[in-house]
This record gives C-alpha cells, sequence and structure tokens, in this order.
C-alpha cells in the first residue's frame, strides 16, 4: 500500500528515489523512503539491497546531523560484514563523536589485528586514544570539584595544568625531533702521516 501511494513499485523504486533525493541534498525525504524500502523487504530478500539500503541511510543520518542513527545503520552493515576494514573506519570517528572513545579503541584495536601496517587505522586508533584521554581528564577535572575542598581543588587543577603542559611540550619536542632533518655526518678523520 505504501509503494502504491507514493506511485512507486518497490524496495528497488524506493531506493533509486531516495538515492535522487540524497543527491538532490533532502536528506530526509531519503530517510523516508529507505525506511519505505526496508520495510518491504523479506527475510529472503537480496542481501545487496539490504546493504545498499543500510549504506545511504547512513549517509543520510549524517547529513542530518543524526549519528546515533547513522552508527546504527553503520553496525547493521558490520553485522552482516563482520571483517570489513573499511567499515570499521567509517564507524570508528562515529563512535568518538557519538562519546563512545572506548569502544572505538576497542574497534580499531581489532581491526589493527586484521590490517596491522593500515595507516588510517593507525591514526584512527590514535584518535579515540585521545579522545578517551580528554573523556578522563574531563571526569578528573569534575571529580576533583566534587571531592575537594576550594583550595585543594584549585592546588589539584593546577598541578595538572602544570602536568598537561610538560607532558604537551613533550609531545612537542618529539614530533620536532621527528620531523628534523638527520644530523650531517661527522668530518672524515685527518689523513695520518
Amino acid at each position: 500500500l505504501g509503494y502504491a501511494a507514493l506511485g512507486l513499485s518497490g524496495p528497488e523504486a524506493s531506493l533509486e528515489s531516495a538515492a535522487a533525493a540524497l543527491a538532490a541534498d533532502r536528506p530526509t525525504r531519503a530517510i523516508e523512503l529507505l525506511d519505505l524500502a526496508e520495510s518491504g523487504l523479506g527475510p529472503r530478500s537480496d542481501p545487496e539491497i539490504r546493504e545498499r539500503i543500510l549504506r545511504l541511510r547512513q549517509r543520510a543520518h549524517q547529513e542530518t546531523g543524526n549519528l546515533p542513527r547513522a552508527l546504527l545503520d553503520l553496525e547493521r552493515l558490520a553485522a552482516l560484514r563482520p571483517n570489513d576494514v573499511d567499515l570499521a573506519q567509517q564507524r570508528i570517528p562515529l563512535m568518538i563523536r557519538s562519546g563512545q572513545a572506548e569502544e572505538a579503541r576497542r574497534l580499531a584495536l581489532r581491526t589493527l589485528d586484521a590490517a596491522p601496517k593500515d595507516p588510517r587505522l593507525l591514526e584512527l586508533e590514535g584518535e579515540a586514544e585521545q579522545a578517551l584521554y580528554r573523556q578522563r581528564i574531563r571526569e578528573l577535572v569534575e571529580d576533583l570539584g566534587t571531592t575537594l575542598d576550594a583550595l585543594s581543588a584549585e592546588h589539584a587543577l593546577a598541578a595538572l595544568r602544570l602536568w598537561l603542559l610538560v607532558f604537551a611540550s613533550g609531545f612537542v619536542a618529539f614530533f620536532l625531533n621527528l620531523c628534523a632533518p638527520p644530523p650531517p655526518p661527522p668530518p672524515p678523520p685527518p689523513p695520518s702521516s
């Protein structure tokens, strides 16, 4: 009944119309059409169509800013393709942005087992670590404000800021050293007579 009311003939037609709506910068309309297409799929439907629906709807949700729904569609895709490195690379940033830094880090580490030299995965694992670190610092600062008296909390925050400054300067020194050109070779020894 839903297809007839919209002038569509089935999930494939809804999928094509949704792709056109997304291309026309109408992601909300695309989501409606993709939901309709998915509802028309049966248990024996073509898995490729289901994947196309999930991929397209994930993009549409991301364009509307609905990260939890975009992530849900990516997770459903990952259930269909559990060893897909590209899907993991798409899920990790969304997990980080959705406040799931620990889960993102674990996914990055699991995926690195399958692709240990993948530079993008290494980068994403680092981003997840940084997000987790920032989350822990926020929690620590919040705890300091509730468990210590005002003067002690002020001293603890000052020590934390100093530690963060030292830590950051160590990172900067490390990267400057890493990017610096190698030192020139030592001069040859003078000829012996």
